[in-house]
């Protein structure tokens, strides 16, 4: 059966796409393409949804549960176009990568410099091993 899988793409580094980072836990990353997926990919009732959030100050996105971010007041709200950057509507700072230690790329939030972003649309075919 057909399956679409969405990613978000930094210009600079099309390699990697935004991935919500290891759970428990409340920090983005930068993830390399390539992985095998065995079994399905839904969304559970038990997974509350989360939202990207700029704290305010410091250069770290963090993923907040979405409810209670619109509760806090917190800067949920991004505007985004393709090809564009992602720019959040409260403090103007932009969804950016930059390289961190190791030369491994992490996600930042900064004053934005020019960096573009676009969601790929995948569709691919999903077998059952039984």
């Amino acid at each position: 059966r057909p399956s679409y899988n969405n990613h978000l793409q930094n210009d600079l580094l099309k390699s990697h796409c935004v991935d919500q980072g290891p759970v428990p836990g409340n920090i983005p990353i930068l993830h390399g393409y390539g992985e095998i997926i065995i079994g399905g990919i839904a969304s559970h009732n038990y997974n509350s949804d989360r939202c990207l959030v700029d704290p305010g100050s410091g250069s770290s996105p963090t993923l907040q549960d979405c409810p209670l971010a619109k509760t806090n007041e917190l800067h949920m709200h991004w505007d985004f176009k393709q090809e564009l950057a992602i720019i959040n509507k409260a403090t103007n700072r932009c969804l950016e990568i930059a390289q961190g230690a190791n030369f491994y790329y992490k996600l930042i939030i900064q004053q934005c410099s020019g960096q573009s972003w676009r969601i790929e649309h995948h569709k691919f075919l999903v077998q059952s091993l039984t």
